[in-house]
């Protein structure tokens, strides 16, 4: 999960879009009053995405068993 800026111009906006697809992520846009709104609702937007999916559950699960950490 990342908040980011929107970019500058359709452009720019077109060309972000085009990443996000190749990379297979998927962007939402959200208009919030600050930065720290805007990462809640993204968190809460990606938490009910996982839980929605269970094969995106069960490799996040694989994902954070194998990497970890042990104290």
């Amino acid at each position: 999960m990342a908040v980011e800026p929107p970019p500058g111009d359709d452009t720019a906006h077109d060309r972000r879009c085009a990443e996000l697809q190749e990379a297979e992520q998927h962007a939402y846009v959200v208009i919030a009053p600050d930065a720290d709104t805007a990462g809640d609702i993204a968190l809460r937007v990606w938490a009910e995405e996982l839980v929605a999916s269970p094969a995106r559950l069960a490799a996040a699960n694989a994902y954070l068993a194998a990497n970890a950490r042990t104290e």
